[in-house]
């Protein structure tokens, strides 16, 4: 945090700066050092690997929750309603969350995720008042993710 705020008073006096000056020079050479420092930082913060482990859990819950709210998740035979309208919320409960975990995150990828999750509950509170159906409610969350995703990008 304390990096982002020295590079964004930098860029901020190199705008203010004589262009080719030496204090400019010196500054650009400050901000690079810095945005250095930031990137290592970050990229300590999670391993590859780890970033991975977190899109594929997020994938992977939204395949189970499609199977779990369509009713067709192998060898569990029927599947009582309250345990399809898990199904729904795991969008809420498992997949955002997992791709939000993720650091470093592009800060659009991070606004998307944060409207997703507000917008994500809504739809899932609201949309029973319409319908009862989980497949149809867990389509309505994919689409508030899918907008949210578009909207950012």
């Amino acid at each position: 945090v304390n990096i982002e705020r020295d590079l964004i008073k930098l860029r901020a006096d190199l705008e203010s700066a004589a262009e080719g000056s030496a204090e400019a020079e010196a500054l650009a050479a400050k901000i690079a050092e810095k945005e250095e420092t930031a990137y290592w930082e970050k990229r300590t913060a999670m391993k590859g690997w780890l970033r991975t482990l977190f899109r594929g859990q997020s994938l992977l819950a939204v395949v189970v929750s499609g199977l779990v709210v369509y009713d067709a998740l192998p060898f569990a035979g029927h599947l009582d309603l309250v345990v399809r309208v898990v199904g729904f919320w795991s969008w809420w409960l498992f997949t955002i969350p997992s791709l939000r975990s993720i650091k470093p995150l592009d800060p659009r990828e991070k606004s998307a995720l944060n409207f997703a999750f507000l917008a994500v509950l809504i739809v899932s509170v609201v949309a029973p008042t319409a319908t009862k159906d989980p497949a149809l409610i867990w389509w309505l969350d994919a689409g508030a993710v899918g907008l949210c995703y578009a909207y950012f990008y």
